[in-house]
């Protein structure tokens, strides 16, 4: 494994093109606001404090270890990196920036934008797979993924290509163009592999390990209690009645006279063996 130095020269950013590129940077958080209101709408709503509570915790969780370990791996843009030699040609696989983000005020300016993209892009990615995982995913989980996602996966891809193609700095995606003749070799325009793919194959992973959401009682008990409020036998009762069956021995009873009556039947059926949720039996009224 041979170590790449860093390039001797860099594209130097005008103070516009540096402010201009700043400020349409400082408008990628309202994506990652986006994606975790659109996580919070698609779960049930019983779930939507947990999963805004997940959220923060998930980009805290990933901007920290990606700021520990990830930017090591990752490298800064004509940074240095580490590769193999095969049949002549270099396989830079590896990045090997400054640890902790040491010597970042001495950095250029392209690079403190590249780090701050990265960071952003990484928050971005390590949301989809909580969003996948709703309703079944607890917070140490979620937080755990999203620290592999920072700390190595995220790190080694965006180091493949993202680097400098054209020059022996770059990651071996960027260099198939060079070392195969593949034209350009592979192009990443905006983020679009290392964070949506990669980012959309971790939330298939999660959902696969997860399985999928099981429906239960609780979510037609608002549409039972609603129709209730207006007079039985509507509808949505029905509907909400047909809920309470599957998780009740099949009774389902109808108030349309005494409802202290039929309320004290549902409970006494509730204490049935039968029944395996007595907390989802219902009376309409």
């Amino acid at each position: 494994m041979t170590p790449i130095p860093p390039l001797t020269a860099q594209p130097v950013f005008s103070e516009a093109t540096f402010a201009l590129v700043l400020v349409l940077l400082l408008l990628a958080p309202l994506a990652i606001a986006g994606v975790a209101l659109i996580n919070t709408g698609l779960g049930r709503s019983r779930s939507a404090a947990q999963s805004l509570l997940g959220s923060l915790a998930i980009v805290a969780v990933t901007v920290i270890v990606f700021a520990l370990i990830g930017a090591t791996f990752t490298g800064s843009i004509g940074g240095t990196g580490h590769a193999f030699h095969v049949a002549g040609k270099p396989w830079n696989w590896i990045g090997a920036g400054p640890l902790f983000l040491a010597s970042l005020n001495t950095a250029p300016a392209q690079s403190q934008l590249g780090l701050l993209f990265e960071f952003l892009a990484v928050a971005l990615a390590a949301l989809i797979p909580w969003g996948s995982g709703a309703d079944r995913l607890r917070l140490t989980a979620g937080c755990a993924i999203a620290a592999v996602l920072a700390a190595f996966v995220f790190p080694l891809f965006a180091h493949w290509a993202w680097s400098v193609s054209g020059s022996e700095a770059g990651g071996w995606l960027s260099q198939l163009g060079a070392n195969f003749s593949l034209g350009a070799g592979f192009l990443d325009p905006a983020g679009a592999a290392a964070i949506h793919v990669l980012g959309g194959l971790s939330a298939l992973a999660v959902a696969w390990i997860a399985g999928p959401r099981r429906a239960s009682a609780h979510d037609a008990e608002p549409d039972a209690r609603g129709s209730l409020q207006h007079g039985g036998g509507s509808a949505r009762g029905r509907r909400g009645g047909d809920a309470a069956d599957r998780r009740c021995g099949n009774v389902r009873l109808f108030a349309v006279g005494d409802v202290e009556r039929f309320a004290s039947l549902a409970r006494q059926h509730c204490r049935h063996r039968h029944c395996q949720s007595p907390r989802y039996c219902w009376v309409d009224r």
